[in-house]
């Protein structure tokens, strides 16, 4: 998909979590404006089909350890993690966090902290600059 003269890369993780949230809104398409996931749905499709794509670069990143990964705020407590390549114009989106790992500081379940682990342990995009 291309947005923004950027390629955009969705990763299996974040694909199977934007489904169960586009799944509630196929349930009960009248009342969608006032549930939760439907609305983080359209937040995270916002920012990850038009606000990131106008410029990846400008969110922050997760700090000295993890500097290639960024963030992009939905809202007050929840955020979306990807990573973009300039020469490639390629933008690979891997998470947003969801309820049990809400923003919250010096917690465990903050999810700066969380990706963090994910990125220790092995969860990589499947392209851009960080194979």
């Amino acid at each position: 998909m291309q947005r923004h003269g950027w390629t955009l890369l969705f990763h299996d993780r974040l694909i199977n979590q934007l489904r169960k949230l586009q799944r509630a809104q196929r349930i009960d398409p009248t009342e969608f404006a006032s549930n939760a996931n439907v609305r983080l749905y359209h937040a995270s499709s916002r920012q990850m089909l038009e606000v990131v794509p106008q410029d990846p670069s400008r969110s922050n990143t997760l700090g000295p350890r993890c500097c290639l990964w960024r963030r992009a705020r939905i809202g007050r407590r929840f955020r979306l993690f990807f990573c973009h390549d300039g020469r490639a114009k390629e933008i690979v989106y891997a998470w947003v966090n969801d309820r049990s790992t809400l923003r919250s500081q010096r917690r465990r379940t903050n999810p700066c902290t969380v990706f963090a682990r994910m990125i220790t342990r092995g969860i990589r995009p499947m392209t851009g600059p960080h194979r």
